[in-house]
Formats: structure tokens, C-alpha cells, sequence
């Protein structure tokens, strides 16, 4: 506050009201999962057999590690693709861990691909589906490598959720 208020034309008057507790990290490491979701995927609103999140829409958002605003790949304005794409259940199903699902930006996914799903509407999907699976792993008595999409996505639907 107080190298903007001597420093920055029109902050002199300046005050800080809250700040986050955290930093937020936009991006770190992801599983390798059975499956990963990538950019072509999602620009070719691509449907995948074994979806479980649906209508997951937004644009890719990468900021500039040279400087200000967007990368060049960022498209914040003018996102080409206005349908909705899915999921697969293997992005959320790590490949070497028995008996965990992954769910939000650290499931299998390029670096473009992550800069559209990050976000929370697509996050709690992620979360729905992946509560839907864990509950039919425990209820089958089976790992989520072993549990038959089927069930996930006949679970979905009688939520409501279609591709």
C-alpha cells in the first residue's frame, strides 16, 4: 500500500478493504491418468464413451509468463467453439494409485486443457461425478479402476446430467 500510494499516480488515497488468505497457483503438477483430456478434445466438443462431467464450456485462459495480459494461445475473446464438451471417466482415475480419484486442475490433462477446465462451474461437476463414482465403488465393493462407467453415467442421468 504504501509504494502504490507514493509510487502510482491516483492510489495516494489507497486502502486495502481484504486480502485472500492464500495465494492462489493457477496451474501446478497433474496425474497421468487412464485417460487425458486434451485441446483438440475440447475444441471438437468431442463426446466421449465413458463421460461423466457434460456441458463443460469455457474458453482457454492462459496468462503471459513474459509479461501482461493473455498468452498468445489465450483466447479469452471470440472462443470458437460454443457447444459444450465431456469428460472421460479415465481423467479422473490416476494410473499408478489404486483407490483414489482425482477431481479440479490436477486431473489428466495437457497445459491448454487445463486452462479450460480449471474453472469452478466445471470444478463441481468434477466433484458430482466423481462423488457418484466413490459411492458406487463402495456400495460394489470395487476400486474406481474396476467400476463400470455404466453405472456412473446411469447415475448421472437419473440426476439429470446428459452428454
Amino acid at each position: 500500500m504504501t509504494f502504490l500510494r507514493q509510487f502510482v499516480p491516483g492510489f495516494e488515497s489507497c486502502y486495502l478493504i481484504s486480502s485472500a488468505s492464500l495465494i492462489g497457483v493457477r496451474e501446478t503438477r497433474h496425474f497421468a491418468g487412464e485417460a487425458t483430456l486434451t485441446q483438440e478434445d475440447i475444441l471438437a466438443a468431442r463426446v466421449f464413451p465413458d463421460w461423466v462431467v457434460t456441458k463443460a464450456h469455457f474458453n482457454f485462459d492462459i496468462h503471459n509468463m513474459t509479461g501482461d495480459g493473455l498468452d498468445e494461445t489465450g483466447v479469452q475473446k471470440g472462443f470458437a467453439q460454443p457447444e459444450g464438451y465431456t469428460i472421460p471417466y479415465g481423467c479422473f482415475v490416476p494410473q499408478r494409485v489404486e483407490n483414489l480419484y482425482l477431481a479440479g486442475r490436477n486431473i489428466s490433462g495437457t497445459h491448454m486443457a487445463h486452462s479450460n477446465y480449471r474453472v469452478m462451474p466445471i470444478c463441481a461437476n468434477m466433484g458430482q461425478a466423481v462423488g457418484v463414482s466413490a459411492a458406487l465403488c463402495a456400495t460394489k465393493g470395487c476400486t474406481p479402476r474396476k467400476l463400470d462407467v455404466r453405472a456412473v453415467q446411469e447415475r448421472l442421468r437419473r440426476l439429470g446430467v446428459e452428454p
